[in-house]
């Protein structure tokens, strides 16, 4: 019960900090797209002002905040990996530091239960005698 526990906690703490790098990674989505949105309408007014060598200006200010965009997004997708894989490492490490926990206190039982044991044939040996 206390392993599953544990376990539920492990799964319940992995999955709070994926949703908060999902969370993190659309801000910074949701940021770019808001600055480059910003950046295109700029240069869709001032193609507007500039004529025909504007539009091709636009265009061009349009193709570049697409890539930034794309850049932005690949780059918070990058960094939800890496934390996602962070937290299954660190869950992995728990797992792992607790069955070294438990395998250490099911020997010391079992030493125990031994130095028991040998007492109580001590003990019936000496009374015998």
């Amino acid at each position: 019960a206390a392993r599953a526990d544990e376990q539920r906690t492990a799964e319940a703490a992995r999955t709070k900090a994926i949703e908060e790098v999902r969370a993190e990674r659309d801000r910074a989505v949701a940021a770019a797209r808001a600055d480059e949105q910003r950046k295109v309408e700029a240069a869709r007014v001032k193609a507007i002002q500039d004529g025909e060598a504007g539009w091709a200006a636009w265009r061009k200010a349009n193709e570049m905040a697409q890539a930034a965009q794309d850049r932005a997004v690949a780059a918070a997708r990058a960094e939800e990996q890496r934390k996602t894989e962070a937290a299954r490492v660190a869950a992995a490490e728990a797992a792992r530091v607790k069955a070294i926990e438990e395998g250490r206190a099911a020997q010391d039982r079992a030493v125990a239960a031994a130095r028991a044991e040998e007492q109580q044939k001590t003990e019936a040996a000496r009374v015998k005698a």
